[in-house]
């Protein structure tokens, strides 16, 4: 059988874990959480049925958050 792919091409997700981007990314924030160097994260997730999600934790420095956040917006829509 073949690829099941939504209408824009887009690859569905059968099982949780499939995309090992995401996890050495996540991976790679936590260590960094634990070493001291990440204070506070805004972060937006998608989920695998392509629903949303977001959240906010520790301490931000809203200013400097929002640039960033603006700067993502820029760089998804370009995609």
């Amino acid at each position: 059988m073949g690829e099941v792919v939504y209408k824009d091409g887009d690859r569905i997700l059968s099982e949780r874990g499939q995309n090992e981007d995401c996890i050495a990314s996540l991976e790679g924030l936590l260590q960094k959480a634990r070493d001291g160097e990440i204070c506070g994260v805004a972060v937006a997730v998608q989920y695998s049925d392509r629903s949303n999600g977001e959240t906010v934790a520790g301490f931000v420095w809203n200013r400097s958050l929002i640039g960033s956040l603006t700067y993502l917006i820029k760089r998804l829509s370009e995609d």
